[in-house]
């Protein structure tokens, strides 16, 4: 399965995927997916570096094509709150191909092309 199907379905059934990433085996809920200047990137809470949990949760960036071994881990997630669904980076001039709502909602899985608002001079 390509790498952004696979994020695709394990963002919309809030499953875990697991990759090598900079020669790290992590674990990571992926929050969001998208297209940038051509681009493929996901947005990510990792849960696992090399086996062991991160000092601190936080939201990372990856370039698809950094991602190597990509799987998923079969493992479910809640959505993090170090994740916001309505930041300014999903706002502006991106593909959104997926993304996990808030805490209270579902899981979204539309294909949108955000851009920024005009403005008037």
């Amino acid at each position: 399965m390509p790498a952004d199907e696979l994020l695709g379905t394990a963002i919309r059934t809030r499953t875990c995927v697991r990759a090598v990433y900079n020669r790290t085996a992590i674990r990571m809920a992926p929050h969001a997916l998208y297209r940038r200047n051509d681009d493929l990137f996901v947005d990510g809470v990792v849960l696992e570096r090399d086996g062991q949990p991160p000092r601190e949760l936080k939201l990372g960036t990856f370039k698809l094509d950094g991602l190597k071994d990509l799987a998923s881990a079969l493992l479910r997630f809640d959505p993090q709150p170090v994740f916001d669904p309505q930041a300014a980076k999903y706002t502006s001039e991106v593909e959104l191909i997926a993304r996990v709502a808030d805490t209270t909602g579902a899981a979204t899985g539309e294909r949108t092309r955000r851009r920024p608002a005009s403005r008037a001079g």
